[in-house]
């Protein structure tokens, strides 16, 4: 006699491509009971680990932009109060600097939004 009665569903969907049970027979936990047709998951997890290295890639770019922008900032803080370069020099590298710390924060989320897409995926 049975000691449970449950409903099995996938959190995938595709078809059934092999079926190891028949209606009322009694299954042991772990068992396999069944398989999905997987090829549309594991295109969609590819897809998802893909876009992950695309905003791995993003954010060392905008590292490596912020890293630039800060000596480039350093140097026109030196120079524009000697009149070396005229203000709006140094205004637009100050520009360049914040707008490169804003995107640093941007591509970290992407990367989170990306990595949580994979696993979900």
């Amino acid at each position: 006699m049975p000691q449970r009665k449950a409903a099995v569903a996938s959190k995938g969907q595709g078809y059934v491509e092999w079926l190891g049970v028949l209606e009322g027979t009694q299954v042991k936990e772990g068992e396999i009971i069944a398989r999905l047709e997987s090829e549309d998951v594991s295109a969609s997890l590819a897809q998802a680990q893909a876009q992950v290295k695309v905003a791995q890639a993003n954010l060392e770019l905008q590292r490596a932009e912020l890293k630039n922008a800060e000596v480039d900032l350093k140097r026109f803080k030196i120079l524009a109060p000697q009149g070396a370069i005229p203000i709006t020099q140094y205004d637009a590298a100050l520009a360049r600097f914040d707008k490169a710390k804003a995107s640093i924060n941007s591509d970290e989320a992407a990367v989170i939004s990306a990595r949580a897409n994979a696993r979900a995926a």
